[in-house]
């Protein structure tokens, strides 16, 4: 461990105090950590509560100021306070400042012991699907829980949203903008575009790769697509 590049943190919860130290590169498993309580007997003093749990988290308790009074403890992992597929809203770092107040999904949890970390996906300007990170080693600030309505709305955006490069099959075609297509033509997506003003849905420009309209290229909406495939991974049903 590098001495210069690591965290050093005292959380003081009732009569109990902990001190966790964090080195460079952390989420992993060398985040270390130690105790100390109170005895029922002694007055509280922060000072003191935080010098034991330092000497101890450095092996170096020589000076036993608390009585002996709390017991080795078990580490145990962290308990989630979201769970994949949980809608949250963004807040602050270290998420991208772009995705601040927009809604996404949680879709990874990894518990460690004193903190989570989290993976959720949101939707970029572009219409593509971009992971975000966070953890609770720290201050929490990072998400809230999204709103019904918030929910709502994200879920009406992303039912649609498809990438550069997915495999769609056309389900539910209507007039084309441009190019022809029909139901059941398999196709790629080339272009995502932002929906337009009062229009509820996402515009693609897809390349058709039927034998009748094979590299022909159509502007549709995401409600006449589904999906195949995504990265080259088939997916088991429509979107």
């Amino acid at each position: 461990m590098n001495e210069k590049n690591q965290t050093i943190v005292i959380q003081i919860t009732g009569d109990e105090t902990i001190a966790t130290r964090i080195p460079t590169g952390w989420p992993g498993d060398n985040m270390t950590r130690a105790h100390a309580m109170r005895h029922p007997d002694d007055a509280f003093d922060a000072y003191i509560a935080a010098r034991v749990a330092l000497d101890r988290l450095f092996g170096k308790d020589e000076e036993r100021v608390f009585r002996e009074c709390d017991e080795e403890k078990t580490p145990e992992l962290e308990t989630p306070r979201w769970k994949v597929g949980d809608w949250i809203v963004a807040t602050g770092s270290p998420i991208g400042k772009e995705y601040w107040g927009k809604a996404g999904q949680v879709i990874r949890v990894e518990t460690f012991v004193g903190y989570c970390v989290y993976e959720a996906e949101f939707l970029d300007a572009k219409g593509r699907r971009v992971s975000q990170h966070w953890s609770t080693c720290g201050p929490d600030r990072s998400v809230r829980a999204a709103t019904a309505e918030e929910v709502r709305d994200a879920e009406k955006v992303t039912k649609g949203a498809f990438q550069v490069g997915d495999i769609v099959r056309v389900v539910n075609p209507v007039p084309p903008i441009f190019g022809g297509y029909k139901k059941g033509d398999v196709a790629v997506v080339t272009k995502v575009d932002r929906p337009a003003l009062f229009v509820d849905d996402w515009f693609y420009n897809i390349r058709i790769r039927s034998k009748e309209h094979k590299d022909t290229e159509a502007r549709v909406l995401g409600h006449e697509l589904e999906l195949v495939h995504r990265g080259g991974k088939k997916k088991g049903g429509a979107k």
